[in-house]
């Protein structure tokens, strides 16, 4: 699949560094924020 942009919906929003609820907060972002989705993954 191709990359694309969104905007974060939420309030705040974490960016892990790796896919999993546990691992290391690098940045959040926020409300309102436009961003560049460079990979998507399932959610198993």
């Amino acid at each position: 699949m191709g990359r694309g942009y969104g905007m974060i919906v939420y309030t705040v929003a974490d960016v892990r560094s790796e896919p999993k609820f546990k691992s290391e907060r690098i940045h959040q972002l926020v409300f309102g924020e436009v961003v560049e989705v460079l990979e998507e993954t399932d959610n198993d």
